[in-house]
């Protein structure tokens, strides 16, 4: 039920469970790229926008009884899009969970003249660009030194990053070995490894939590290494 029903309130189930990752549909078959008029669209009766990224979504054309063609439109026809998305994302990282592939369509999503200012109820947060969603889990490739004689920590990728990054370093020798994470203020936000690694490249995650399984807040947060006699620290910067 709607305070005021209007045209701009045509949400639907099921993208009103708060879990959901609701789907807008867009033309895409003409230079004309606007919002479809069956798209979902407005909010809940609590004023909760549903909608998270807009898909292509124009009517298409099935067979159906005696070999007639059959036409198929609707926010439906967007959803497989976000769900090929969600499909990439978590081939790329397995750990990252409803919220983290919310996070990544959100971020990844792109808006234009006739988004206007996003995130509003109509388009989301923009339109949806699997591309620009899956580029924070796509770590550049980092030369390794078949025989490493010396202990390197390069810079995490990416950086800035939302809502998860990648450190990687390279081991001279087989020890003991701590990576951990501090705040700007130098408080410990979360220890991601601290024990015995063999020598070579290493690569470890933080998805921006902290010893508790909490977000943390946006900022400049350093990580350091320390193996056998070495120490060195890098700045990362955390953007929500």
């Amino acid at each position: 039920r709607w305070s005021s029903p209007s045209e701009t309130n045509t949400i639907t189930w099921p993208s009103t469970a708060d879990s959901a990752i609701g789907v807008a549909a867009y033309k895409n078959k003409s230079g004309d790229t606007n919002i479809n008029s069956f798209s979902g669209r407005g909010t809940r009766i609590d004023n909760v926008g549903t909608v998270v990224v807009a898909a292509p979504g124009s009517t298409v054309y099935t067979i159906g009884r005696n070999v007639t063609f059959t036409p198929f439109g609707g926010t439906s026809s967007a959803g497989p899009h976000a769900a090929g998305a969600a499909a990439l994302l978590l081939q790329a990282d397995s750990t990252l969970g409803h919220a983290g592939v919310k996070s990544l369509l959100q971020s990844g999503a792109i808006s234009d003249s006739y988004t206007g200012t996003v995130p509003n109820t109509t388009w989301g947060y923009g339109k949806l660009r699997i591309l620009n969603s899956i580029m924070p889990l796509l770590v550049d490739v980092v030369p390794v030194d078949p025989k490493p004689v010396r202990i390197i920590l390069y810079q995490n990728y990416p950086n800035p990053f939302n809502p998860s990054t990648v450190i990687s370093y390279q081991l001279a020798v087989n020890g003991r070995v701590s990576l951990k994470i501090f705040n700007i203020l130098g408080q410990e936000v979360r220890t991601l490894y601290n024990g015995f690694q063999q020598a070579g490249m290493q690569q470890l995650r933080w998805d921006g939590r902290d010893e508790a399984g909490r977000e943390v807040s946006s900022g400049i947060y350093i990580y350091r290494l320390q193996a056998e006699n070495f120490t060195q620290s890098q700045k990362m910067l955390l953007i929500k």
